[in-house]
């Protein structure tokens, strides 16, 4: 049997950890001693081990819990786990290696593209972290920021953004007339409206004529490519045109 200070220093977890984990109900020791002092068994020992891979992964002790009132799925959970893990492990990997080229461009003095910027955000933090710049430049000029409580969603809106201003890049460089692309407007502001987000011709348009007065964004577009502000202006007012025909 181990006592509760053999268990921490065996498994790293705190024992005020420990102590919750007996009040909740999560990891209840096997017995006690005859003074009262928690006893933990080879049982107990494994049980801890599955809390810590969960709590590893950002679980909460409640859905632990759950997970651990079925005991026969043990293999099939600690399969998930490595799964789990594995996902993690190249997150880490993939936000590691954009920091490595975030470090390496700023350190040349240049800008990071879209496309890097927005590799390896799967969390709130690390969205909120790689939106400073834009936030203190909003709070500064606007008082106001965009804040992230969702980075699945983040993410999705972030893919779409992407998606559509790739789509207007190609058409600009290749020179078509600003009302052909209706269609790809259309599209992208149905994926607005579906994430109720302004959606409609007008608010499209008022949006283009920010990014064509405001600094910030202004540069953030024409680095990506020349002329897209003004680009971006006319596709607006075509697609505006049409719809209020």
């Amino acid at each position: 049997m181990y006592t509760v200070h053999q268990v921490a220093a065996l498994s790293g977890a705190t024992v005020k950890a420990l102590h919750h984990y007996d009040k909740i109900g999560l990891l209840v020791p096997a017995t006690r001693s005859e003074a009262g002092y928690r006893l933990y068994g080879e049982e107990d020992l494994r049980r801890l081990q599955e809390i810590l891979f969960y709590k590893a992964l950002d679980f909460s002790l409640t859905d632990i819990q759950k997970m651990l009132s079925a005991p026969h799925q043990r293999l099939s959970n600690l399969t998930q786990q490595r799964q789990l893990l594995t996902e993690k492990i190249r997150h880490l990997q993939t936000l590691i290696a954009s920091l490595d080229e975030t470090i390496s461009v700023e350190s040349k003095g240049e800008k990071m593209t879209e496309n890097a910027l927005f590799k390896g955000f799967k969390t709130v933090s690390e969205w909120n972290h790689a939106l400073q710049a834009q936030n203190d430049y909003l709070q500064k000029t606007y008082q106001t920021q965009v804040k992230v409580t969702d980075s699945d969603r983040q993410n999705r809106l972030a893919k779409e953004a992407q998606s559509f201003t790739q789509q207007v890049i190609t058409a600009c460089r290749a020179d078509r007339n600003p009302s052909e692309l209706t269609e790809i407007v259309r599209a992208h502001l149905d994926f607005q409206k579906a994430y109720q987000l302004p959606h409609t011709a007008d608010s499209f348009v008022k949006q283009t004529a920010f990014f064509l007065s405001d600094d910030f964004h202004h540069k953030m577009l024409e680095d990506q490519q020349a002329g897209l502000v003004c680009y971006l202006c006319e596709v607006a007012k075509a697609y505006q045109k049409q719809e209020n025909s």
